[in-house]
């Protein structure tokens, strides 16, 4: 049979070949018609028994980019990924033939995980549909390609690319990302910031599960402030957390969000757990003076026990809070009276500027045990002035 022939019957839809001796005729055959038709039987050769790797290899090397093309699109449809055949795809990657690479990567978003380095490097192709398609298979392979899609931020080329993949695939990164962190330099510390704030307040229970159980690096609770008011439900429940060291770190990250805080950090003075009282007391007097408002009003309605523990809090911000307790001594509560006298009494020199105020609030003051506890403050400033 001549090839002309062996075309014609191909071209009516008859089975090309007969025999694999005549298979393997029409796949060496000078016509590269004729071996690209070959390369697209392989499928029902596999079918039969036949080892095709090492033909199809063969003729992903063709020098006819039709037939490589062919054989990219069988590699692709079968899902064959060994080693041998990526490596003749990534040798091909760069060929000047834009279809060709164009069917190499969508024969290779058919391979599966095996295929992630060389779809890492398409990321930087010069064609748009190739990178485009690239991505989409990463982020279709998800969770399992997040480690090298967390190494390749290291690449300045790949790196914009890649973080738009992370986002995309969202909280199934946080914890490679957060392992990243520990020994990634400035430029890719600051790019996993921002992933993490582009996935969104959705990594706040994965990013807290790891800090419990101690499984992420130590910069795992700095990155809660950075969500801001949407990370303090999380970080007022974690004050509660069995290990000392979480409930600080908590306390810490509810320092840094700052005014925000506030409210749920004073619902926690009250509570009954008093390590979580004393950490909520802590929080609020390192955020300082943006939180006396919002604890003068607490005075008016708390108990004494949780009054005391505000006064200390006052007490630890120190000179800040001196013009919102000079008008406690005029509110109408006895209470926030009471507790604004005891602290500027015990503020030592820097309270000394509150001494005439508390001589004015004694002549008015009706309470008797609120008159005491001014007339000691004004002895013991005295001291200082």
């Amino acid at each position: 049979m001549t090839e002309n022939s062996k075309v014609t019957k191909l071209e009516k839809g008859e089975v090309m070949t007969d025999s694999w001796e005549n298979f393997l005729e029409s796949l060496y055959s000078q016509d590269p018609t004729l071996r690209e038709m070959a390369v697209l039987e392989l499928p029902m050769w596999a079918e039969t028994g036949k080892a095709i790797n090492e033909v199809l290899e063969i003729s992903l090397r063709d020098k006819a980019s039709s037939v490589a093309r062919a054989a990219a699109v069988v590699a692709g449809r079968m899902g064959l990924s060994n080693p041998e055949i990526l490596d003749v795809l990534a040798s091909r990657i760069s060929d000047p033939d834009e279809l060709f690479r164009r069917t190499v990567v969508t024969a290779l978003g058919r391979m599966g995980p095996s295929a992630i380095p060389l779809l890492l490097r398409l990321l930087s192709d010069r064609d748009l549909f190739i990178r485009q398609y690239a991505t989409m298979i990463l982020e279709q392979i998800g969770e399992t390609a997040v480690p090298q899609l967390v190494s390749s931020l290291n690449n300045p080329l790949l790196r914009r690319s890649v973080a738009e993949i992370l986002h995309r695939i969202g909280s199934a990164a946080v914890p490679e990302l957060l392992k990243e962190v520990e020994e990634a330099n400035a430029e890719t510390r600051f790019c996993i910031i921002d992933i993490l704030e582009k996935i969104g307040p959705i990594v706040l229970p994965r990013m807290l599960e790891m800090m419990k159980q101690s499984v992420g690096p130590q910069q795992v609770n700095d990155f809660f402030p950075q969500f801001g008011i949407d990370a303090i439900p999380q970080l007022l429940s974690l004050l509660r957390d069995e290990k000392v060291e979480n409930r600080c770190k908590a306390a810490s990250s509810l320092v840094r969000i700052g005014k925000p805080a506030i409210r749920g950090l004073i619902t926690a003075l009250m509570d009954n757990n008093p390590s979580v009282c004393w950490l909520a007391a802590q929080a609020l007097s390192q955020i300082g003076s943006p939180a006396a408002p919002d604890l003068m009003y607490t005075l008016r309605t708390s108990g004494q026990s949780t009054r005391w523990v505000i006064g200390e809090v006052f007490l630890k911000m120190g000179e800040q809070v001196i013009p919102f307790l000079l008008d406690g001594l005029k509110n109408q509560e006895v209470a926030v009276r009471q507790i604004s006298s005891h602290v500027l009494g015990e503020m030592g020199s820097v309270g000394s500027v509150a001494i005439d105020e508390l001589n004015h609030a004694f002549e008015k003051e009706t309470d008797e045990n609120v008159r005491e506890i001014i007339k000691t403050s004004i002895e013991k400033l005295s001291i200082h002035d």
